[in-house]
C-alpha cells in the first residue's frame, strides 16, 4: 500500500514544457487602465449616477476628479484638512449642494447640525461618527433635518465623501 508521501516526482516530471504567454497589447491596456487613478472609482458609478441623477458617464467624470486630490476644482474650506469640490447635479437633487468631500488622515469634522437631508457616499477611507458608527467605503449615510453628530477620518488614509446636502449645515 502506498501513501501521498510515497508518491514524488521532481517538478520537471510534472509540469510540462510550455514558454510562457504575453498578454495582448488590447488586453495588457485594458488591464493597465483598470489601475490607473481615473478609473479606481469605476465600481461606484451607477451608485454616483443614481445617487446624484446623473448620467453614467457624467458620474465617472466626477469620479475622475475624485482621484486628483489635490486638483483643479478642489477649494480648501476654513476647516483645516478640509477640501470640497463643487458640481452640479441632475434634476432631482438641483436645489440641493452636491460635491465631493476630501478629509486628510485624522482630519476632524466638527459637531454640526443639519438644516436639511444630507447624502454621504464613502468613496475612501473610513471614519468614525460621534454615535460610535465605524464608516467604510461603499456605505451610504442619511442624516435627517436637525440631526448633529460630528466625525473623524482614521489616521491610516484621507477619507473620500460624495455628498448632497439640503439646506446647509451650521457648526454647534
Amino acid at each position: 500500500m502506498t501513501g501521498p508521501n510515497d508518491l514524488r516526482h521532481d517538478e520537471e516530471d510534472v509540469l510540462p514544457d510550455f514558454e510562457p504567454m504575453r498578454p495582448s497589447e488590447g488586453l495588457r491596456a485594458r488591464v493597465l487602465a483598470s489601475i490607473e487613478p481615473a478609473s479606481r472609482f469605476e465600481g461606484f458609478v451607477a451608485r454616483v449616477a443614481r445617487l446624484f441623477d446623473l448620467s453614467e458617464p457624467r458620474a465617472r467624470e466626477i469620479l475622475a476628479v475624485a482621484a486628483t486630490v489635490p486638483g483643479p476644482g478642489w477649494i480648501d474650506t476654513p476647516l483645516p484638512g478640509v477640501r470640497f469640490h463643487h458640481f452640479a447635479g441632475g434634476p432631482r437633487v438641483a436645489s440641493a449642494d452636491c460635491g465631493l468631500v476630501h478629509l486628510a488622515p485624522g482630519t476632524a469634522f466638527p459637531r454640526h447640525r443639519h438644516r436639511g437631508r444630507e447624502w454621504n457616499l464613502v468613496l475612501s477611507g473610513s471614519a468614525d461618527e460621534s454615535a460610535g458608527v465605524c464608516w467604510l467605503p461603499g456605505d451610504l449615510l442619511v442624516y435627517e433635518t436637525d440631526s448633529i453628530h460630528d466625525f473623524r477620518a482614521h489616521a491610516d488614509a484621507p477619507l473620500l465623501l460624495a455628498a448632497i446636502l439640503e439646506n446647509g449645515l451650521e457648526i454647534v
